[in-house]
């Protein structure tokens, strides 16, 4: 399965931040540090974990993999939604999960994908990951 992170629409929320502008890079980078450490402990289900923004330095979409994560700038010519509805219409098969609290965005992907999770769902997800990770630790620091 692909994940598909709607950017700024999830690190908003994960990083309680209300504005999109003052998302920096120290932030971005510890969201997609999280992100990729959920990554490597799913890598049986999750193929590809990729977190979409908008922007970037050109016209066109930027990808750069970065610890477990791929990190996409969706370019000046289009916005991080647009990138992420063009990516699930496009694909050939529906192994996709969308992550992103924009109903405009879940309308458009939803018959394309496996599944549109909100963000809450989603941390809540990754949270639960995190908690049985740090038991298996605690019963057993051989893992």
């Amino acid at each position: 399965m692909i994940v598909l992170v709607d950017g700024y629409n999830a690190i908003r929320r994960f990083e309680k931040i209300g504005d999109v502008e003052h998302v920096g890079e120290s932030v971005r980078m510890n969201f997609i540090r999280r992100l990729g450490m959920y990554a490597r402990m799913k890598r049986k289900t999750i193929t590809e974990l990729l977190v979409v923004f908008d922007g970037g330095d050109f016209r066109w979409p930027q990808k750069e993999q970065k610890g477990g994560v791929v990190e996409v700038y969706s370019g000046f010519g289009m916005t991080a939604d647009d990138w992420i509805a063009q990516s699930v219409t496009c694909a050939k098969t529906y192994e996709y999960v969308v992550v992103t609290n924009d109903l405009a965005l879940k309308k458009r992907v939803a018959s394309f994908v496996s599944l549109v999770l909100g963000v809450d769902q989603f941390f809540e997800l990754v949270k639960e990951v995190f908690r049985t990770d740090k038991e298996k630790v605690r019963k057993d620091p051989s893992v």
